[in-house]
C-alpha cells in the first residue's frame, strides 16, 4: 500500500510496481523455463558451484537468465546518503539496467545506491523483452508494443514464450515462441518469426529495439528478403540506439544490421561521481578535493591513490572508486 508510506517512498514504490508489470514478458517466459525446471530465482553458486566466491554473497540471486540482483537491506549511510552491498560478479562483463554502468567482472566489488535503485545487472549480450502497456483496457494482454532491451559484448539468444495468459490450452499447443538472437559478432539482431499458435499474440506488433550502453549507429532492416523503412534515432542522454519497427506480423523473421559494432561505451565517470558529491553531506573543500583529479583526467590509478591519501569520509571515496573502477579495460 504505497499510499501509506512518505511521498518519497510511495514514489519509489510506484515506480517499482510498474516496472514489474513491464516485464511481464520476460517474467512469463521466464516461468515457462521454470516449468521445464530452472527456477526463476537461483542462488550465484547454483551456475558456479566450484567457486567459493558465489557462496559469500547469501542475498544475492539470478533472476531468470539474463540478470543478477544484489538486494541492499542495511540503512543508508551517513553522510553519503545511500546504502551498500558487496556483490560478487563471475567472469565477464556487467550493465546495471538503471544507470547504464558497466561492470567488470571476476570480482567482489562494494556497490552504493539511494533509496530509489539497487544493482540489477544484465549481462552481456543480455535480451530484456519489456511491454509499455500498463494502463487501459488491454494491459493484461500479451503486447501490441513490444520494448527489447538489448545490451552489447557478446552473442546471446532468448525464446520469447507467450499463451492466453488464462486457460490451460498452452497444454494443448496453444502457445508461441519467438526467438531473439543477438549476433553481436555479426553486428545483428534477429527476430525470427512465431513459431507455434500466433492466434495467442495481437494481429500484428510494433517493437521498439534498445540497443544499450553504446554509440550512435545506424541501421539496415529487413522483413524476410525485403528491406524496410523504420525510425531510428541516438539518444545522446542514456546512449541507446532505439531502432522502431510497425506492424510485424509474425510470419517472416526480422533481420537488424547495425552499420557500426554495438560497442560498449565508456562509462561517464564525472557524471556519476558529481551525483555522488551532490547528495554527501560532506564538506564543498571535501568535495573539490574528491572532483579535482576527476575533472583532470588523471589515471585511474592516480586518483585511487589521491583520494586514499587525503582525509575524506570513507564511504563518500568507497562510493567514487566504484564509479572509477567500475569498468577495467
Amino acid at each position: 500500500e504505497p499510499w501509506k508510506f512518505s511521498l518519497e517512498t510511495h514514489a519509489i514504490m510506484n515506480d517499482f510496481m510498474r516496472l514489474r508489470h513491464r516485464m511481464i514478458p520476460y517474467l512469463y517466459s521466464m516461468n515457462y523455463l521454470a516449468s521445464e525446471g530452472r527456477p526463476l530465482i537461483l542462488p550465484m553458486y547454483y551456475d558456479y558451484p566450484d567457486e567459493w566466491d558465489a557462496y559469500a554473497v547469501k542475498n544475492q540471486y539470478y533472476f531468470g537468465t539474463e540478470l543478477i540482483v544484489a538486494p541492499i537491506t542495511s540503512k543508508c549511510i551517513e553522510g553519503v546518503n545511500r546504502a551498500k552491498v558487496k556483490v560478487w560478479l563471475p567472469k565477464g562483463t556487467y550493465f546495471d539496467i538503471f544507470s547504464d554502468t558497466v561492470y567488470s567482472g571476476d570480482r567482489f566489488i562494494n556497490m552504493y545506491r539511494d533509496k530509489s535503485t539497487m544493482p540489477v545487472l544484465a549481462k552481456a549480450g543480455g535480451i530484456l523483452p519489456l511491454t509499455n502497456e500498463i494502463f487501459g483496457q488491454d494491459f493484461l494482454n500479451n503486447p501490441r508494443d513490444l520494448v527489447l532491451f538489448v545490451y552489447p559484448g557478446a552473442d546471446n539468444e532468448f525464446d520469447l514464450y507467450e499463451d492466453d495468459g488464462e486457460t490451460l490450452g498452452y497444454k494443448h499447443g496453444q502457445f508461441a515462441i519467438t526467438k531473439l538472437i543477438n549476433d553481436n559478432s555479426k553486428c545483428e539482431f534477429v527476430i525470427k518469426k512465431s513459431q507455434g499458435d500466433i492466434g495467442v499474440l495481437p494481429e500484428s506488433r510494433n517493437i521498439k529495439l534498445h540497443f544499450l550502453a553504446t554509440n550512435d549507429n545506424k541501421a539496415t532492416v529487413y522483413v524476410g528478403d525485403k528491406t524496410v523503412e523504420v525510425l531510428q534515432a541516438y539518444d545522446e542522454s542514456s546512449h541507446t540506439f532505439v531502432v522502431e519497427i510497425k506492424e510485424w506480423d509474425y510470419s517472416d523473421d526480422i533481420k537488424v544490421c547495425l552499420e557500426k559494432k554495438h560497442d560498449i561505451r565508456r562509462n561517464d565517470v564525472q557524471a556519476a561521481v558529481y551525483d555522488i558529491l551532490n547528495t554527501a553531506e560532506i564538506s564543498y573543500i571535501e568535495k573539490e578535493d574528491v572532483y579535482r583529479p576527476i575533472m583532470a583526467g588523471r589515471s585511474k590509478a592516480y586518483i585511487i591513490s589521491e583520494l586514499s591519501g587525503r582525509n575524506i569520509n570513507v564511504d563518500v571515496r568507497d562510493a567514487v572508486i566504484e564509479q572509477v573502477l567500475a569498468y577495467i579495460d
